[in-house]
């Protein structure tokens, strides 16, 4: 991605850019992270096939959410054009999403593996394995330098300083020029990175439930607040 282009995602607010574990980062209004240093673009909780769960269980729901966040990732890695793609868990709804995906759902994850040089699954709470035929590397966490990325909060982080995980599905409220916005966020402390989901059919958890601060080890910090398409830098504890 050139410089000129990073402007302009940057002019338009397609894209704010923040620290974070002494890296520079770009949160997408997409609800995407990118690393420009290593090419690298961070998804997370996808929950591919949860529109055809919920419609087994006689909720009333079109099933167009798999395909939907297809179109998302696709966007993004035209977007930002990464080498590696890292999904940090609950990418697939539940263990039997593989028998209820269409030929067609199918054909459109696989043809995002395809796209890039490397694939990576962090394994979820609801997808502890990835469904047969999709192509790509699974771990139960993957670590960058000093950052270890994973699904859900670790207790112990071994050497590495940072975390970067989804699981919470963040959303935030925020007035930004007189205008109240709600949407989903990307939210980090000095320690903890938490990444929006990016499924369509995924709900949200204000950032005001007492749950992050169990999982934030210090005050959060700053948040980018995702609103229909576009990010917004929002300092927090100021």
């Amino acid at each position: 991605m050139t410089s000129e282009h990073l402007e302009r995602l940057l002019l338009d607010n397609t894209a704010s850019i923040f620290r974070f574990a002494n890296k520079v980062w770009i949160a997408d209004g997409l609800g995407g992270l990118y690393l420009p240093e290593a090419a690298l673009l961070v998804i997370s909780d996808l929950h591919f096939g949860k529109g055809s769960f919920l419609k087994q269980h006689g909720h009333p729901l079109p099933t167009y959410d798999t395909i939907a966040t297809v179109d998302l990732i696709n966007t993004l890695i035209e977007r930002y054009q990464p080498s590696t793609v890292l999904c940090l868990g609950d990418s697939f709804h539940d263990m039997c999403v593989g028998e209820r995906l269409s030929v067609s759902e199918t054909h459109a994850i696989r043809s995002l593996t395809e796209q890039v040089v490397h694939w990576i699954w962090v394994l979820g709470n609801h997808d502890p394995d990835i469904p047969n035929g999709f192509s790509g590397e699974q771990v139960i966490t993957w670590r960058m330098d000093d950052i270890v990325f994973t699904h859900e909060p670790l207790a112990n982080t071994g050497t590495a300083h940072y975390q970067i995980m989804g699981h919470f599905h963040p959303k935030l409220s925020h007035v930004i020029k007189r205008q109240q916005m709600t949407g989903k966020c990307f939210i980090s402390s000095k320690h903890e990175l938490i990444v929006p989901s990016l499924g369509v059919y995924t709900g949200g958890l204000s950032i005001d439930d007492p749950v992050y601060q169990e999982v934030l080890s210090s005050p959060a910090q700053q948040a980018v607040l995702c609103y229909q398409q576009k990010a917004f830098l929002v300092p927090l504890n100021k």
